[in-house]
């Protein structure tokens, strides 16, 4: 999902808390919206091949049962963060989610209708095999 179409889901949300729901399992409330970031990834791959890519990267703290936020302070921040950090409508959206006692894990924001904002796991990907070179 594109960071353009994450932000249609944000604005499509319902007034009130927002749930965030990462592999089936809701986040406690109170989570925290540390950071959004623009990343330019540069990469070689194991069939010598280099790769450039932007992605934005939304950092999310568990919160641990505190105040939950509102729809209103996520489309606010993100309509600060976003062209401050200088982000990529069309470049691809994902959430590292953590807590202070657990690790952090990256996610992918889910296709769907709904007042839920959903994450999946992301996966290891072999771009070459991808690609048919090699496997």
């Amino acid at each position: 999902m594109t960071l353009a179409e994450f932000q249609r889901r944000v604005q499509a949300l319902p007034e009130g808390p927002v749930a965030l729901v990462f592999d089936s399992r809701p986040a406690r409330e109170g989570f925290h919206v540390t950071e959004l970031r623009r990343q330019d990834v540069r990469a070689v791959d194991c069939a010598a091949q280099t790769e450039a890519w932007t992605e934005t990267l939304l950092q999310v703290l568990d919160g641990g049962g505190g105040r939950p936020m509102t729809t209103a302070t996520l489309r606010g921040l993100l309509s600060k963060a976003v062209p401050a950090a200088g982000a990529d409508p069309d470049a691809p959206v994902r959430v590292e989610y953590g807590g202070v006692e657990e690790p952090l894990r990256v996610f992918s924001p889910e296709d769907g209708p709904g007042d839920v904002l959903r994450f999946a796991s992301t996966r290891a990907v072999c771009r070459p095999m991808q690609r048919g070179c090699c496997g």
